[in-house]
């Protein structure tokens, strides 16, 4: 049986090697994907080189995804990769893109969030939370839930206003370099406005499809423009799923699905699909269900981010989400197809 959805695999370390992306296409990936929020040009270069000798080599056509980084507020480095936030401490919040440490955490333009005392700060998915009590010269929190904070992890601020640019010179740069390399499809981080899509297709080549990434309640509320703009969307259920409430996320998502594929655009769905298995050989019954799901709801694409791109098997969690994907194809229900962008 052919499948039809497509499976977006993310590059990474786990698979860092000519020979490990030639086994990542045989597992059944479809589109690989780039995230430009880490690695440079060079290591990128090389990946999309291993690609599309993997591609040319079992006779597959094998899409490439840049994914820039956007407008976002991200911390910092640290000492080891990351560090350990524990309940009750307080920690010093510094303006950039500095190493940090437990006591200061460098974030790179919270300068531009409209902080009070009390304001709400998550980071890492919303993992860990902070809650201001000092924003005068100095910008200092307390920490409610703690954990392990890796470095260039995301900054949330629910219910906060936040003056970022559609489009950074980051995203120029790194758009000008996906260019030049002929990537496939451009996922644009953070969109929130059907003026953010424009900005970024001023950079981009008019037969490269742009897919939006929601992420926030701002683009969710602004969903028929975005769908009137970009060429398809991503539900990003990471930073979406810490700007709303998250059982309110099976809905929404739901939601988002229906209307864009009512519209005719790529739907792609991400995040957590498969997370287990960056540690584990077997998905969880819950992840099992929730790709299917994904697929019965009509997402063109299903997509793995750390399972492959840090995760210890990654060309298994591969042929796992290939077997999901036909299995819930097989559903009478399911039979929308594919709107042809993503088709081989």
């Amino acid at each position: 049986m052919q499948r039809k959805t497509k499976i977006i695999a993310t590059l990474g370390p786990a698979v860092g090697s000519a020979e490990k992306v030639d086994q990542l296409v045989a597992a059944g990936a479809d589109v690989a994907r780039l995230n430009f929020s880490h690695g440079d040009h060079a290591s990128h270069s090389e990946f999309i080189e291993w690609v599309r000798a993997a591609a040319a080599g079992q006779g597959r056509a094998v899409a490439i995804m840049q994914d820039v980084q956007g407008p976002r507020i991200r911390v910092g480095t640290f000492p080891g990769g990351s560090i350990e936030l524990d309940q009750d401490a307080t920690v010093t919040l510094e303006a950039g893109d500095g190493v940090g440490s437990s006591d200061v955490i460098y974030v790179e333009n919270i300068e531009k969030a409209h902080l009070d005392v009390g304001t709400t700060v998550l980071l890492a998915d919303g993992l860990i939370t902070l809650e201001m009590v000092e924003v005068g010269g100095t910008l200092r929190a307390k920490v409610i839930e703690g954990g392990e904070l890796k470095d260039h992890k995301g900054a949330a601020f629910p219910g906060v206003a936040v003056d970022l640019p559609a489009i950074t010179e980051k995203d120029i740069e790194d758009l000008a370099f996906g260019m030049k390399h002929g990537v496939d499809l451009v996922a644009a981080s953070f969109v929130s406005t059907a003026a953010h899509i424009r900005s970024i297709r001023e950079h981009v080549e008019m037969d490269v499809p742009i897919i939006a990434k929601v992420e926030s309640l701002v683009a969710y509320r602004n969903l028929d423009e975005i769908l009137s703009v970009a060429d398809g969307v991503m539900v990003a259920r990471g930073d979406l799923g810490v700007d709303i409430s998250l059982e309110k996320l099976p809905r929404i998502q739901k939601n988002i699905l229906r209307r864009a594929n009512e519209a005719g655009k790529i739907t792609i769905t991400a995040t957590e699909m498969l997370e287990s298995m960056t540690s584990s050989a077997r998905p969880t019954r819950a992840e099992v269900t929730d790709v299917a799901n994904a697929v019965l709801d009509g997402s063109d694409a299903v997509m793995l981010s750390a399972e492959t791109a840090v995760g210890k098997y990654p060309m298994r969690t591969v042929r796992a989400m290939d077997l999901i994907c036909k299995e819930a194809e097989k559903n009478p229900e399911y039979g929308r197809g594919l709107t042809g962008l993503l088709q081989d």
